[in-house]
């Protein structure tokens, strides 16, 4: 699996999460912040650096709707099978 398609999957299973809480509104979040182009349902392209892109998804669900999202995209990664080395997600995500 690349880089690109891990991360991916992260800004994928996010959006997803997120959009459990939100709605539609999630996805229009998601393209907000940045570094993110949502080429195909179940495909992502990350433009930039990952960290800051995933940092920044985080950030716009957070100015909106607080905490509870930050906790919500903890959760998310938590369901991925992909194992990330030290310091590879953003801080906001540990």
């Amino acid at each position: 699996m690349t880089d690109q398609d891990k991360f991916g999957q992260v800004v994928l299973r996010i959006v997803e999460h997120q959009t459990k809480l939100i709605g539609p509104l999630a996805v229009d979040l998601a393209k907000k912040a940045g570094g993110i182009e949502f080429s195909s349902e179940k495909q992502v392209i990350i433009y930039g650096d990952p960290r800051k892109v995933l940092g920044n998804l985080v950030d716009q669900y957070k100015t909106i709707f607080g905490d509870l999202s930050v906790q919500v995209s903890r959760r998310a990664v938590k369901t991925l099978t992909i194992e990330f080395s030290a310091g590879e997600l953003p801080e906001v995500l540990n």
